[in-house]
């Protein structure tokens, strides 16, 4: 019962105000513009894992290291990240990145910094913000790189100037949605 309530005040909320915000994850109604993601949402995406790889930031039981990062060496020395990528983030990526919504994006390199980056040394070593490109094709028809709007919030944030020059895209490569990492790193 309690759904269904929620569900059909969600539609009188939309049939009456069409711009009102929504969460990304679950699609219900926002009746505030503080925040981007419902309570319930935020709750389960920034769950805080206990232990996470020193490298890049995944959840691991114990010890300093994900398994993945163990075998493969990669060219970095540390990362974090907001949040797992699973069936509650997904969504969020894809309003970000399809569904023009900057300002999520903005307020996600913000919280970057103010939940994750100020509470720990990850930048005290970081000169320079060097946002992943898009290809220029990729970029005409986007509108904007998602990535550099995060990049520009955090240095925003963090005082650590940005570059988006410095890295260029030069092959325009497929989608890479629903494809594993093997498959990511060769269309690269």
């Amino acid at each position: 019962m309690k759904t269904l309530f929620r569900r059909l005040s969600n539609k009188f909320l939309i049939a009456f105000y069409p711009s009102c915000p929504y969460c990304p994850s679950c699609g219900r109604v926002l009746l505030d513009d503080k925040h981007v993601i419902c309570d319930s949402c935020a709750k389960i995406i920034f769950a805080r894992q206990k232990c996470t790889c020193k490298i890049c930031g995944r959840a691991i039981k114990g010890g300093d290291v994900c398994n993945i990062c163990y075998e493969n060496k990669y060219t970095y020395d540390k990362g974090v990240s907001l949040f797992v990528y699973d069936r509650h983030t997904a969504p969020i990526i894809y309003s970000i990145k399809y569904g023009n919504n900057i300002e999520l994006a903005q307020r996600l390199g913000s919280l970057l910094y103010y939940d994750i980056c100020r509470k720990s040394d990850i930048l005290s070593e970081t000169d320079i913000i060097l946002p992943v490109p898009l290809h220029k094709d990729r970029l005409k028809i986007r509108g904007y790189n998602q990535a550099e709007i995060i990049a520009a919030a955090l240095s925003e944030e963090s005082g650590i100037r940005i570059n988006s020059s410095v890295l260029i895209k030069t092959k325009a490569t497929a989608d890479q949605i629903g494809l594993k990492k093997t498959q990511r790193e060769q269309k690269l």
